[in-house]
């Protein structure tokens, strides 16, 4: 029979064929190289190119639900498949091994999510323009003021202990981008441990930032705002009429 892995690797993909074969091998790699017993799962998030032909030609399992949903919903998707104790969050333009050095310490040694940080005083960015970093900036303020976290990063990759995805997967509704951010936010409400650990970001593409991008984030945090109110606002209601239906004999 075969072991079941202790560490599952999720590349939420969208036409990614260029690219992709190279990150599944390295990651091939570093599994083989590090004795892990791990596994690769690759979701195709819908894509119109070769991406799910050339993942599994690279030896990942590949998944996919047919059409564009988004990258938040393509790694919970993901992890409806995933077996390993830990689950990895990994975009499909990583090659940096050593962060899965450092997210794997961090999870042996009692943090229940790791995420990377641009803004940790020990990452390196480069490539990044002015106008990407100012937004970068400003969203992870937005992030923090709305939520009241304290993280200097929500996005790029991650790790979890299963447990943790477990508690919060269910309750994520935000399908694209702003659902990375709302993993966090929620494991931070549910009171696990959230560690942070620097990383180190080339960026290479150099396409214009998309407005109409920004503003659908922007739109979903509101909503995950209003959700969270909505949700705490149900428990307090449930708190308090409890005892109330007790204390007059009515079922509780």
């Amino acid at each position: 029979m075969r072991a079941k892995p202790e560490l599952s690797l999720i590349i939420p993909a969208y036409n990614e064929e260029d690219r992709l074969g190279k990150n599944i091998d390295w990651l091939q790699d570093y599994l083989y190289h590090k004795g892990i017993n791990g596994e690769i799962i690759v979701v195709d998030d819908g894509s119109i190119d070769k991406t799910s032909e050339i993942a599994i030609e690279h030896g990942a399992k590949c998944v996919n639900y047919g059409r564009n949903m988004g990258i938040a919903y393509a790694f919970r998707y993901g992890v409806r498949f995933a077996r390993g104790e830990y689950v990895l969050f990994i975009p499909a333009d990583l090659y940096l091994p050593e962060i899965l050095d450092d997210l794997l310490f961090a999870l042996e040694n009692g943090s229940d999510v790791v995420q990377t940080s641009k803004r940790h005083p020990k990452s390196i960015v480069i490539g990044y323009s002015k106008a990407r970093w100012a937004f970068s900036n400003l969203w992870n303020r937005i992030i923090r003021f709305m939520f009241a976290v304290p993280y200097t990063d929500t996005d790029f990759v991650r790790g979890f202990r299963r447990s943790v995805l477990e508690n919060v997967l269910p309750k994520c509704r935000i399908n694209r981008a702003a659902g990375e951010p709302e993993m966090i936010i929620r494991a931070h409400r549910a009171g696990f441990k959230i560690d942070l650990i620097p990383c180190k970001i080339i960026h290479i593409e150099r396409g214009m930032i998309n407005i109409r991008f920004i503003i659908d984030s922007v739109l979903s945090l509101t909503m995950l705002r209003f959700w969270l109110w909505e949700e705490d606002l149900k428990k307090l209601v449930r708190s308090k009429d409890i005892p109330i239906r007790q204390h007059l004999g009515g079922r509780p």
